[in-house]
């Protein structure tokens, strides 16, 4: 019996597997890009985000003044002897 017989079907089987894997691969990335909102939805999100942060900003700065004029803030303490 020659060795070279089982040959092409070793061949074939791996064929096989290797596009089993490929389709798989294929479908799990069609799944993730159809999840996945695109730049200019996200890029909005995020603009309405960052204007509702500078909102919260100024209306805090309205209501309690800024802060780093008034230098208000923690003592740092130097020993931990101080600690008590």
């Amino acid at each position: 019996m020659n060795p070279f017989e089982f040959l092409p079907a070793i061949v074939e089987e791996h064929h096989k597997e290797l596009m089993r894997e490929a389709e798989q691969y294929r479908m799990l990335t069609n799944a993730f890009e159809a999840d996945r909102p695109s730049g200019r939805e996200l890029n909005k999100f995020l603009a309405v985000v960052g204007k509702k942060f500078v909102a919260l900003g100024n209306s805090l700065e309205a209501r309690f003044g800024n802060q780093s004029d008034a230098q208000v803030g923690f003592t740092r303490q130097r020993k931990s002897e101080e600690c008590a």
